[in-house]
């Protein structure tokens, strides 16, 4: 398992010098009860006493142990943190849902996908809104024995999210492709047969999962002979019945013998009626 991966890294680095193993230790709210998950990133054949509100319990530990420990009814309220939604994939709510990994900031993504994979086996009814406050420790901390060389805590609430950002735009593929033409395109599609037919023109596989309850809308970008041509969506808001979509655009200065491009799939309200791609700078890409 790789090292702690901390916004100070040196600190993460000085911990795992004084011992042979640091704890995760992640305070989990549910539905008003507390729950300890508890990892320890480079331990090997490690026993260790934990004492915790349940009483005291003797561990072995490896480097991919990941434990769970019930607290009990829990008062803790959250403050101001990272705030995820989970509908079936990972996306980070800001503004719009777009997929991104699910990674704590004080955990590797093997603690990271753990912690995933726990709050999905909980059966609670989708989407799931979830809030991170990374560095604070909102049940009262366990004690270990011997003591590790340094404790990481991070907090998470997880409720139902019904009514949490289901009326914000999706952004439901970014790829790069390598056939399609030379001229870029957007628009919405009516349905999966166009989605298909879409997605063979670019010379791609598996279609993405898209709801056509919702609005579904692509953007091409028309191949370029550039060696690296990419677009970030760096923004998604709505304007009444528009969906703005601002773009950040990056290219290799050399040029190469073959073409790519950048194909966009999005999902947007079903009230949206018009879409206009903008770059950073204001530029317009394409309206449709």
């Amino acid at each position: 398992m790789k090292a702690l991966q901390l916004g100070l890294g040196l600190l993460a680095l000085t911990a795992l010098s004084q011992s042979s193993f640091n704890i995760v230790e992640m305070h989990l709210h549910v539905a008003g009860r507390g729950h300890y998950l508890v990892a320890a990133p480079g331990a090997t054949e490690q026993t260790v006493r934990i004492r915790g509100p349940q009483g005291e319990q003797t561990l072995v530990f490896q480097s991919d142990t990941f434990l769970e420990l019930p607290h009990g009814p829990t008062q803790a309220q959250p403050g101001e943190g990272r705030r995820w939604l989970y509908d079936g994939r990972w996306f980070s709510d800001q503004g719009y849902w777009h997929r991104q990994a699910f990674e704590l900031e004080l955990a590797t993504p093997v603690e990271s996908a753990a912690a995933q994979a726990w709050i999905e086996r909980l059966g609670l009814p989708l989407p799931l809104l979830v809030l991170e406050e990374a560095g604070r420790a909102t049940l009262p901390p366990l004690t270990y024995a011997p003591e590790p060389g340094g404790v990481l805590h991070t907090s998470l609430w997880v409720w139902p999210g019904e009514s949490q950002a289901l009326d914000k735009p999706r952004l439901l593929e970014n790829r790069s492709v390598r056939s399609g033409g030379l001229r870029s395109r957007g628009g919405f599609l009516a349905g999966p047969g166009e989605l298909e037919r879409l997605w063979r023109e670019l010379g791609l596989g598996e279609l993405p999962p898209a709801r056509f309850e919702a609005k579904v809308g692509y953007f091409f970008s028309g191949l370029r002979a550039e060696s690296d041509f990419r677009l970030k969506v760096v923004g998604m808001s709505l304007r009444e019945t528009t969906l703005l979509v601002t773009l950040e655009a990056s290219r290799s200065p050399g040029l190469t013998a073959q073409t790519n491009g950048v194909v966009l799939l999005f999902e947007a309200p079903p009230r949206v009626a018009r879409v206009e791609l903008r770059d950073d700078q204001g530029r317009l890409w394409g309206s449709y």
